[in-house]
């Protein structure tokens, strides 16, 4: 049996420069990647002294991959032109009916891919982060009718946001190619790829925000009287007292906020596509 695959010969024309073989026809549909989700925005740090910081946001939701079309080929040769018809039609991801209508010329070096591969997961958002306690207030300085007064807390650092999953990966579509029996050869031509999408990695939980320092307390206050005094003498003594008052005790610092707690996995892989050769023969295919 002849195979116009191997025995055509190949008509005069530019020589492709690169080795590298070159695709004669091309049909893809493959579905598209989900979307990722949107990170989380950072809370905001407290605005006055001792004030606490703001919850991160939490995470938006990613989106699953678009599960890939389909595509029917059938293969015919024309011997005595060299050349294959490629008829059939294909479907895209989104249900899209579309013909195939070509005619190549045999290349013993080309081929005819065929992409019906799952589109990969959106990945999770990471949550943000919580904003930062601020500085307690700072005590008031001792002075000579009263002791200092003592440091404010520092504000507590906000909560993380939580992330969210990562979605599944589309599937891979379903390729079926028709030849007759005489032109089997022709299935050589044929590169597949009917792969599901990758699954997408889950977010991070945002990171609790920074508790602040606590405020100073107030400085202590000395200060000295004189006292004078006579003698049985008749001498006069001066005596000098020294006088405090403590200052403040310096604030507690404020807490830590918590990271957030959503539990995530990353996103199942889409299921494997399917592809399918028929050959019609005398009795059917």
């Amino acid at each position: 049996m002849s195979s116009p695959y191997r025995d055509a010969e190949v008509p005069d024309r530019d020589v492709a420069t690169s080795d590298e073989p070159q695709p004669l026809a091309a049909f893809d549909v493959s579905g598209k990647k989900g979307a990722d989700g949107a990170h989380g925005a950072s809370g905001t740090s407290g605005a006055a002294t001792g004030c606490s910081g703001s919850r991160g946001q939490s995470a938006g939701p990613s989106q699953p991959g678009e599960s890939a079309g389909q595509i029917r080929l059938e293969m015919t040769a024309d011997d005595a032109a060299g050349s294959v018809t490629l008829s059939g039609e294909l479907f895209t991801p989104h249900g899209d009916k579309r013909p195939i209508r070509n005619l190549i010329v045999i290349d013993a070096a080309g081929y005819i891919p065929l992409r019906a591969v799952g589109g990969a997961a959106g990945n999770g958002g990471d949550g943000g982060r919580g904003g930062d306690g601020a500085r307690g207030s700072d005590g008031s300085d001792a002075t000579r009718w009263s002791s200092g007064g003592d440091g404010g807390s520092g504000g507590s650092g906000g909560a993380g946001g939580d992330a969210t999953n990562g979605s599944t990966g589309g599937d891979g579509g379903q390729i079926v190619v028709s030849v007759s029996e005489a032109d089997t050869p022709l299935l050589m031509l044929i590169r597949h790829e009917i792969t599901g999408g990758a699954g997408g990695t889950a977010g991070r939980n945002g990171s609790g925000g920074t508790g602040g320092s606590g405020g100073s307390g107030g400085s202590s206050y000395s200060w000295t009287t004189t006292s004078s005094s006579r003698d049985s003498n008749g001498q006069t003594h001066t005596t000098t007292h020294h006088h405090s008052n403590p200052g403040g005790s310096s604030g507690s610092r404020g807490y830590d906020g918590a990271s957030g707690n959503a539990r995530v996995v990353n996103g199942a892989h889409g299921e494997v596509g399917n592809f399918a050769i028929e050959v019609k023969t005398a009795e059917g295919k």
